[in-house]
């Protein structure tokens, strides 16, 4: 929800404020596995769920409280019916998903999400698997994270100078090159770590960008309908783990994890080309400032 407000709200640094906002989920990445090992351990995982979702909860609900929208200006409005007429026909202008552009962009986050997910799913699951600890699997999952909180904040700081399409297609070709190159052939704790640390700098920067990216496609007025369609219909990512456990259990790859790998890094590497024929459309110009 705060991702679909602070566009409207800044416009000079507003990657800068993204960045900021962004890197908030990561640092809560970097935080949990490392309350949840010892929770679980000493308590069970019912009562490890159940006080982190108090935590989630309580933090939520300030969130919610501290919440402030903004929209564009629309002149005086007459009455409080021309009011209410106004935003229920805002909220059901379906109109953007004409947009051609705005499908190829919601099939390529769909993409990107889909393989992004997939390495924080089975990461220390894969690092028990070559004989690390459980306690070395969430080192691991914090110091992705962690290095996925700088990443967003510096990709937020660039974007504003070099275009946020832009950086958005450079960091998620690095991260399909990373999983690849350095996923596949992880098979120790300082490996893998190095995989974690270059996946989860790069990895995150088009979850950071997608609200001012959804903005060039829908404009200032169709923005925040055009940001409630992106995330109902990129809603179907969240079963992109899943699909990648399908294939493993099916898959004839000689070694195990291996699916995993290769589905992340072509999600990515397909969503850059998707990205970049999507730049292309709104400027020839293969150095232009998008």
């Amino acid at each position: 929800m705060a991702l679909t407000v602070v566009p409207l709200w800044f416009v000079k640094n507003r990657g800068m404020a993204l960045g900021i906002l962004s890197s908030g989920i990561s640092i809560g990445g970097l935080v949990m596995p490392q309350v949840m090992e010892p929770l679980n351990t000493h308590l069970g995982a019912g009562w490890c769920y159940r006080i982190m979702s108090l935590v989630c909860f309580v933090v939520g609900l300030i969130s919610c409280l501290l919440f402030q929208d903004k929209r564009p200006s629309k002149g005086n409005q007459k009455d409080e019916s021309t009011d209410t007429k106004l935003f229920f026909k805002e909220m059901f202008d379906f109109s953007i998903v004409r947009n051609w552009r705005f499908l190829l962009w919601v099939f390529t986050d769909t993409l990107l999400e889909a393989g992004y997910n997939v390495p924080y799913f089975f990461l220390p699951s894969y690092a028990t698997f070559l004989g690390l600890s459980s306690s070395q699997g969430a080192t691991i999952l914090s110091t992705s994270y962690g290095m996925n909180a700088v990443g967003r904040l510096i990709s937020g700081v660039v974007a504003d100078y070099v275009g946020h399409v832009n950086i958005v297609i450079v960091y998620i070709i690095i991260s399909g090159i990373s999983c690849l190159l350095l996923w596949v052939y992880a098979n120790t704790f300082g490996t893998l770590m190095a995989f974690a640390m270059v996946f989860g700098f790069f990895g995150g920067a088009f979850i950071t960008l997608t609200p001012t990216i959804t903005l060039l496609v829908t404009g200032q007025e169709k923005f925040e309908t055009g940001m409630a369609l992106f995330l109902v219909l990129t809603v179907v990512s969240m079963f992109g783990p899943n699909l990648a456990s399908a294939i493993e259990s099916s898959s004839s790859f000689a070694k195990e994890y291996d699916s995993y790998k290769y589905f992340t890094g072509i999600c990515y590497l397909a969503g850059a080309s998707l990205l970049l024929f999507f730049k292309l459309s709104l400027n020839p110009k293969p150095f232009a400032k998008i």
